[in-house]
C-alpha cells in the first residue's frame, strides 16, 4: 500500500446545550434572527461528530491512524470538554455559538493534537436536517 492516501472517519456523540444570540443584537433582534433557539434558557442537541484523518498507510502497522490514539485525543479535548455542558459557558471565546462556529472551534481544539495523519475534515450533525462540514480553510 505504499504511497496510497487513505482517509479514516471516526464517529463520536455528545449532548450539549447552547443559546443562539449575537452580542451585536438586542433580545428582540436575536429572537427575530434565531427564533426559539435564542430563548434565554437555551436549548440542547444530541450532536454527532465525525473526525476524518487522511494520510499514508504506515508500512509497519498497515494503518493510516491508530484509532485508540485518535479516540483518546478526541475524547480528551472535545467530548470531555463539551458533553453535557453549556457550550456558551465552555466556549466563552466564541461569541456566537452557531454550529458553523462550533465546528470551527472543534477544529481548533483538535488540530494541535492530530497532525500525523492530519485532519482532513470534521463534520457535525446537529439535527437530522442540519449537518456541517469543515475543512479547516
Amino acid at each position: 500500500m505504499a504511497n496510497k492516501r487513505i482517509s479514516l472517519t471516526r464517529v463520536y456523540r455528545f449532548s450539549a446545550a447552547h443559546r443562539l444570540a449575537s452580542p451585536y443584537f438586542n433580545d428582540d433582534e436575536n429572537r427575530k434572527i434565531y427564533g426559539k433557539c435564542s430563548h434565554a434558557s437555551g436549548h440542547g442537541h444530541n450532536y454527532i461528530l465525525r473526525v476524518t484523518v487522511k494520510g499514508e498507510v504506515d508500512s509497519l502497522t498497515g494503518m493510516v491512524a491508530n484509532v485508540d490514539d485518535l479516540d483518546r485525543i478526541v475524547n480528551r479535548h472535545v467530548i470531555d470538554k463539551l458533553d453535557h455542558k453549556n457550550l456558551n459557558e465552555e466556549l466563552k471565546d466564541t461569541p456566537i455559538l452557531t454550529s458553523e462556529c462550533l465546528i470551527s472551534e472543534i477544529w481548533r481544539l483538535l488540530t494541535p493534537y492530530v497532525q500525523d495523519p492530519a485532519i482532513d475534515k470534521i463534520e457535525v450533525e446537529e439535527t437530522r436536517k442540519n449537518r456541517f462540514k469543515y475543512y479547516g480553510q
